[in-house]
């Protein structure tokens, strides 16, 4: 048996992921070459296939994946829920927007061109909550904070700013013209891709720690410090940590949170907040902890790496400890070797530090398993190292949705470094994103959809010239709006019309890189727009879209979530004042404004809960003499009926509008429910495919919603996705039944593994 003090645990945790992944091409099927045909010539499907069959099997489908999953398919329906995902998106045009010389305030001084210029005067009405926040006035409440609506007096304000970005981007929208901004170098990273281990092969090293000093960007140059990297023992730490009263957990970094990083000596003896000539190592902590699985390891010679876990054993030494296994659900017990378990700990220490044995109630099984590490790192005396700006740039533009999108002097980064030590990249993890430079925005967006104010030729599109710009270029042009958004004005709305201590749902991050929504084969799918919610449904509620329990069976408190906000939404059916004023408008420009005045409209905070939908209800205009303008009278834009129908379907309410969420039941009626479920078991390349609808298509409907779809406590027990009971098994009648007893019998009295 191999001698654990001599073991590379980044060896062996690379290889228990290796053998995870190869796990099917190391044990090819045992079924015949030769098949009978799996589907008549109807298209019925023959259960032909041994593992298509008996109790609780999967045929095996072997169809094209883009066939494997029909959005009208009536069965699978049965798998869940029925839903619409909260955004659509409207197609990008084929080709450019026309795009002319920009137009200034005085256009209409040189020019015998019929202009418009006076006053829209619109009554905006609210058909669904909307959420005017004031972030100034907020104060703590619980772990989260609270907030009041935006008001002047007994006014409720929606900031013309903000009407101003809404009603351009809309306009965008209905003409198809260029973006209003976009960040060329994000990358569209689908997850994280890159791998590195502080030891590579033959003790080559593929990374190290380093300190920013200088942090750079996009156009500037940046610099490091580079030093000694250290891995160290997970179980010390935690015990050091609680030696001073402190979780270790609570130090781990956080999105929208200022890393805090501690110091500590080379014996991980003392703690301290701040560096001094005692604790000269600075802590580099991991986000979420990743554990592998080691059950299962084998060497080179296919031997076991590990002996098997002794049940027994460990029930005696976890009675000894203190530790209940008669909770459902699953246990970590820390052990203090793998080879020869001797004594078992509740928490991760010093004695008990790098290996535990994860126990299932629900399966009766023992697990051996491992906790990655943690580092230190302890600068050198050298000079800093300069960095050059393309590769902070990369870091800004992979990591923009990630957990740490900005670096800042003092931060720790992983350094991906080549044969010669050279650096290749930096990454916040270990675990980083990697990608190519195919996946960075100015490769996937057509260029003619670029913002005017990134182009050199100093064209603009119809918006563009409506609502002015500044140029990025040096030698561009830069002008002004002749469209000025007013501030919409709710009279004395805040006396009744508010909704006070709502407890808003967690709001997700967007995430351009998902392929399965934002993405088509040939680049992403359009302009976002946010879909509408029926009567009576209420998405933006934390009870309908909350954070489930470690259980799965119950919200999490509200109060103990720090993602969420406690704010006050004006009630429906408030109508308030909106004025926007234009200036030298041609016929086609003025017909867009008043096109997009006429549709739905969506303003304010919590768009993808349902929040912010609006009507105008009324509407009229005056010229600068104070003569009123024949609306009606106004030609509509030809070009951008087809474009104005699109979004008119996008906003029709839907019933069950949600965030994706699924629930997974295993075997042993151990339960998952998450947004990341549904993607992991909907969207790959798997039985069950499914992507976003476009918006073209007759059918707008998702499947496969958490079972339990209504908001209600109680999870699906005793179902799954499949629909079959657990606990009421019926008979193997598979024709390898006979064989899979006297295995479960043999294994049963310990013989073979």
């Amino acid at each position: 048996m191999a001698d654990l003090s001599k073991m590379n645990l980044n060896k062996i945790m690379n290889r228990a992921r290796k053998n995870a992944e190869t796990s099917k091409a190391n044990n090819p099927s045992s079924d015949k070459k030769e098949r009978r045909p799996q589907y008549s010539s109807s298209g019925d499907f023959r259960n032909y296939d041994r593992r298509g069959s008996g109790w609780g099997a999967h045929p095996q489908d072997r169809r094209p994946r883009e066939e494997r999953f029909k959005q009208t398919d009536e069965a699978v329906r049965n798998l869940g829920g029925e839903f619409y995902n909260p955004y659509t998106f409207i197609p990008f045009p084929d080709k450019s927007p026309e795009r002319h010389e920009p137009s200034f305030l005085t256009v209409d001084e040189n020019t015998t061109e019929k202009r418009y210029t006076g006053v829209l005067n619109l009554t905006v009405e609210t058909v669904s909550p909307l959420l005017s926040m004031d972030s100034e006035n907020k104060k703590v409440e619980g772990k989260h904070f609270k907030y009041k609506a935006l008001k002047i007096g007994d006014d409720v304000i929606v900031p013309a700013t903000s009407v101003r970005g809404s009603l351009r981007t809309l306009m965008t929208i209905l003409s198809g013209g260029t973006l209003g901004h976009m960040d060329k170098n994000m990358w569209l990273c689908q997850g994280r891709d890159l791998s590195m281990n502080v030891l590579g092969k033959n003790g080559a090293k593929k990374t190290e720690l380093a300190e920013v000093v200088e942090p750079g960007d996009s156009f500037h140059d940046g610099k490091i410090q580079r030093g000694t990297t250290k891995m160290v023992s997970l179980g010390a730490l935690c015990e050091l940590f609680r030696a001073n009263h402190l979780q270790l957990d609570d130090f781990r970094p956080q999105k929208n949170k200022v890393v805090e990083y501690l110091y500590v000596n080379d014996g991980l003896t003392k703690l301290a907040r701040k560096w001094s000539s005692e604790t000269p190592w600075k802590l580099k902590l991991s986000g979420a902890r990743v554990a592998a699985n080691l059950s299962n390891v084998k060497n080179a010679k296919g031997e076991f790496v590990f002996p098997k876990v002794d049940g027994n054993a460990i029930r005696e030494l976890a009675k000894k400890a203190g530790i209940d296994l008669n909770d459902r659900g699953k246990k970590e017990i820390w052990i203090d070797s793998p080879m020869e378990i001797t004594s078992v700990s509740k928490v991760c220490d010093g004695a008990h530090s790098r290996y535990y044995v994860e126990y299932n109630w629900y399966k009766n099984r023992f697990e051996l398993k491992t906790r990655g590490m943690e580092a230190i790192f302890l600068k050198s005396d050298s000079d800093p190292e300069t960095i050059d700006a393309k590769k902070w740039g990369n870091y800004l533009g992979q990591n923009c949705n990630g957990v740490h999108p900005y670096l800042s002097d003092g931060d720790l980064v992983w350094l991906e470094l080549g044969d010669d030590i050279s650096v290749k990249s930096l990454q916040w993890a270990r675990w980083g994103r990697g990608g190519d430079s195919s996946h960075r925005m100015d490769s996937v967006l057509p260029k003619y959809l670029w913002p005017d104010s990134m182009n050199t030729d100093n064209k603009v599109d119809m918006v563009t010239d409506m609502f002015g710009m500044v140029s990025e270029n040096k030698d561009g042009t830069s002008f002004a709006s002749r469209v000025r958004c007013h501030n919409l004005v709710f009279e004395g709305a805040a006396a009744g019309g508010l909704d006070e201590n709502i407890q808003l749902a967690p709001l997700a991050q967007p995430h351009p890189g998902c392929v399965a929504f934002y993405r088509t084969e040939n680049g992403l799918n359009g302009y976002k727009v946010y879909r509408n919610a029926v009567d009576g449904d209420q998405p933006w509620l934390y009870c309908i879209q909350g954070v489930f329990d470690d259980q799965c069976v119950n919200m999490k408190p509200f109060d103990e979530q720090t993602v969420v906000k406690t704010v006050d939404l004006l009630k429906p059916g408030q109508k308030g004042r909106l004025k926007i004023s234009f200036r030298a408008l041609s016929e086609n420009e003025f017909s867009l404004l008043v096109a997009a005045c006429k549709v739905d409209w969506k303003l304010g905070g919590g768009k993808p809960l349902g929040l912010g939908h609006c009507k105008v209800a009324k509407m009229n205009a005056v010229d600068e003499n104070g003569d009123p303008i024949d609306l009606n009278a106004v030609a509509p834009v030809e070009s951008i009926k087809q474009r104005i129908e699109w979004y008119k379907k996008s906003q029709e309410p839907v019933e069950m509008m949600r965030y994706p969420r699924a629930i997974k039941v295993s075997s042993g009626n151990s339960v998952q429910r998450s947004g990341l479920q549904w993607f992991m078991s909907h969207t790959k390349d798997v039985r069950w495919f499914q992507r976003l609808p476009a918006i073209t298509e007759e059918n707008q409907q998702l499947y496969c919603y958490d079972l339990n779809s209504g908001g209600q406590d109680e999870p699906p027990h005793p179902f799954d996705l499949t629909g079959r009971v657990f606990g009421k098994r019926g008979p193997n009648t598979s024709p390898n039944a006979e064989s899979n007893l006297r295995s479960k019998m043999n294994r049963n009295k310990g013989w073979g593994r």
